[in-house]
Order: structure tokens, then C-alpha cells, then sequence
């Protein structure tokens, strides 16, 4: 007999993987944070060393793809490219720098943040911006979203550092409530000082499931001159919920009028003569017809008068009471 070797030959497929980073929101009410002093996943690894974006980042890095920095003179930093030297990439410090580009910036004792140092050719103006995505398995219509703005307060000039949001990360809309403008006489010494903006329900519209939003945080020269403040970004918050329709308008007018009883007609005739429903609106601009329940009070069938009826609802589903 003869035997037959079998040769089986594995094939192993290796496949590389870029790794793909933005802000992850994976559920709703609840506050997600960057710190910049722990991961978060596609956001940075590890505490922020200022040690620039990168596709798949070491330890002190960005996620490229969650971050943009525009307006340095080493060039623009989109959304999804790498940078890891020159203006992006000029280590931790503990402020009180000269040179323009990205810092970590240690505001406080073994506290870091992302900062920048502007310059003449440096993020006057220039913003670094924020992809976050929606991953709550929901569409979201409300955001709550809060951030500390750290200012070295160093230098004779004041700038801006303005929040704002966009929907698509190239057409941006101001927030009001995230206006700020450093002073422009120096403080003397200058430390490290905070401002805590808090902001919430500035959006009105649907963020699907798996949609973006885009925060950034836009800078220019104010008044003054010679050389710029430090700023730090840092305890980036971010709330996603889905609010609810609430009432806007009653139709009253037009459902419910006044009615003439003839003396002795019983209570329960007299409401029945009353209206049975009524229109109600609500922010989502939904008409709902609703049942009404009516009450007549101190009511005497055999005493003329003028009585007050009132009439009660229950809220449709899905719509809530402001």
C-alpha cells in the first residue's frame, strides 16, 4: 500500500486597520468628559504631552481624526490628518512660552491642558475644532456642554477665544453664551486663570443616530499690542438628550365658548352642552385634538347666575407640559 502525503498549507491574511478617532457619545443623559490627564478613547491617549496627532497615537497624543487646528503657520490641520511637529507639537509647559503653535500647558499642578500660544503668524486668527459623533443609538435634539477656558494673562494685547458648533465642521455658528475676550493690561505676576462656560439646549435641530457635531474654539487679536496671552482648553463636558415636544398653544377660542342653560337644566346637561374637545400645539408645531373634562363649581340648576365651568386634558403621548 502506499501512503499519500497531504501538504495543508494555512494562509494567513493579515489585515492593518487604521484606527479611526472622534468623540464617541454611546449614550444619552449622560455626561461624557476630556480631561486631557486620562484616555478617552479617539480622543487622545493617555496625559497630553503636546506631542502632536497622529492616525494611531502613543502616549501624549491626539486623535487625529477628532481634532483640527487652522491658522498656523506651519499650515492647517484638518479633520482626519496628521501633525506631529513644528506649530503642533511643542510639548508641555507650564506656560510662559514665546514660541507660537500647540502646548500641553500644566495649569495647575499636574493638571494639563490643550493650549496654544498665538503669535504674529500664529492662530491670529486660527481655531481648533472637535468632531463628536452620535453614538447613543438614538436621535438626540438637546446638548448640554460645558468646557474650562484657562488665560496666562501675560501680555499687553487681548484676544478673543470664542465657542462655536457647526453640523457639517465647515459652516459655523457663534455661541453667545461662549463669547470671551482676554484683558488687555497684563496681570503682574500672570498665573493661570479659569473661566467655566456652561452651556446647553443651543441646538434645534435632529442629530440622527451615527451624525456628527463639530465644537471649536475660534481666536483673534482684540485690542493691544506686542505679544499674546496663553489660553488652555480643558474638563470638556458633553450631555446628549432627547427632549420631548412640550405644549405651545391652546385653541381655546375656537373650541370652547360660552353656553346659555335654561334654569333647571341639570349639571350634567349643562356640561354636555359645553365643548368636548379642544386643539392643543405643540414646539414641534403637532396638532393634537384632546378629550376635556369638565367641572362646574358651586353649580345650582334652580338659582340664575353666571357659573365658571373648567375644563381639564390629558397630555398625547410624547408631549410634555412646559
Amino acid at each position: 500500500m502506499k501512503s499519500r502525503a497531504l501538504l495543508l498549507l494555512a494562509f494567513l491574511t493579515l489585515w492593518v486597520v487604521q484606527v479611526k478617532g472622534q468623540w464617541s457619545i454611546t449614550a444619552v443623559d449622560t455626561d461624557f468628559t476630556i480631561d486631557f490627564d486620562n484616555t478617552v478613547a479617539g480622543v487622545n491617549e493617555g496625559v497630553f504631552a503636546g506631542s502632536g496627532f497622529a492616525s494611531n497615537p502613543t502616549t501624549g497624543q491626539l486623535y487625529a481624526d477628532a481634532w483640527a487646528v487652522f491658522g498656523m503657520s506651519d499650515g492647517n490641520k484638518d479633520f482626519g490628518e496628521e501633525a506631529t511637529d513644528g506649530d503642533f507639537a511643542r510639548g508641555a509647559s507650564p506656560g510662559g512660552v514665546t514660541t507660537g503653535g500647540i502646548y500641553a500647558f500644566e495649569v495647575e499642578s499636574g493638571n494639563f491642558a490643550l493650549g496654544v500660544q498665538p503669535g504674529s503668524s500664529d492662530f491670529t486668527p486660527g481655531w481648533i475644532g472637535l468632531k463628536v459623533q452620535n453614538n447613543t443609538g438614538q436621535t438626540v435634539n438637546f446638548i448640554q456642554f460645558s468646557y474650562d477656558l484657562w488665560v496666562l494673562n501675560d501680555q499687553d494685547r487681548a484676544n478673543t477665544f470664542n465657542g462655536e458648533f457647526s453640523f457639517d465642521g465647515s459652516t459655523w455658528q457663534p455661541i453667545q453664551q461662549a463669547l470671551f475676550t482676554s484683558p488687555e493690561l497684563k496681570d503682574d505676576p500672570a498665573v493661570w486663570e479659569k473661566t467655566t462656560f456652561n452651556l446647553g439646549g443651543f441646538i434645534d435641530v435632529d442629530i440622527a443616530d451615527g451624525d456628527y457635531l463639530y465644537f471649536r474654539w475660534y481666536s483673534n487679536d482684540a485690542t493691544g499690542g506686542g505679544s499674546r496671552d496663553e489660553f488652555a482648553i480643558d474638563n470638556i463636558v458633553l450631555k446628549m438628550s432627547k427632549t420631548v415636544p412640550q405644549i405651545a398653544d391652546i385653541d381655546i377660542n375656537s373650541d370652547v365658548v360660552d353656553v346659555t342653560v335654561c334654569q333647571g337644566t341639570s349639571e350634567a346637561d349643562a356640561i354636555a352642552a359645553l365643548a368636548a374637545q379642544i386643539t392643543i400645539t405643540d414646539t414641534d408645531g403637532a396638532e393634537h385634538v384632546v378629550d376635556l373634562s369638565w367641572t362646574i363649581d358651586s353649580y345650582d340648576a334652580n338659582t340664575p347666575a353666571d357659573y365658571t365651568a373648567t375644563g381639564t386634558f390629558t397630555l398625547p403621548d410624547g408631549v410634555a407640559q412646559t
